[in-house]
């Protein structure tokens, strides 16, 4: 399966990563939301999950749109940029990585793809925490703590 995978064109992997993180965020956008109210301990605060779940489904989508260009983007970076690190490092013969040339490969992709996606992250919580717009958010975010 690795070595087919290498078979791919920068756009391709581009493209594939693209579908995996709409096919992600699409289904697990819920539970993303759950876990942001978990980690800020307002979870089961005053019902408020299960009031979202029967009276307010829709809030759990609050930054879906954010999530999907954040995923999207990841995925689409991370795919091609691990297939190009594959390919240096195994100047274009195709064969499986070994264990620690895979790690190399995946680390390469998720640390270039951070920079773009960890804003995004930010925003995504934002939303999710306050509700808002694409374009508001993050000039709210700027607008409160700068730069």
């Amino acid at each position: 399966m690795a070595e087919s995978l290498q078979n791919l064109t920068p756009v391709q992997t581009t493209i594939l990563g693209s579908l995996t993180g709409f096919i992600d965020v699409s289904c697990t956008q819920w539970m993303l939301y759950s876990k942001t109210l978990s980690q800020q301990s307002a979870l089961f605060a005053n019902g408020s999950f299960f009031k979202c779940v029967t009276q307010q489904p829709g809030r759990m989508y609050r930054g879906y749109t954010t999530s999907l260009l954040n995923v999207c983007t990841l995925t689409a970076l991370q795919f091609p940029l691990t297939s190009a690190t594959t390919a240096f490092i195994t100047k274009g013969e195709t064969r499986r990585l070994t264990d620690s040339e895979m790690c190399v490969s995946a680390f390469a992709g998720g640390v270039a793809s951070g920079f773009v996606c960890s804003p995004l992250e930010l925003v995504m919580i934002q939303q999710q925490n306050f509700g808002g717009t694409l374009k508001g958010t993050p000039k709210a975010v700027v607008r409160e703590h700068g730069v």
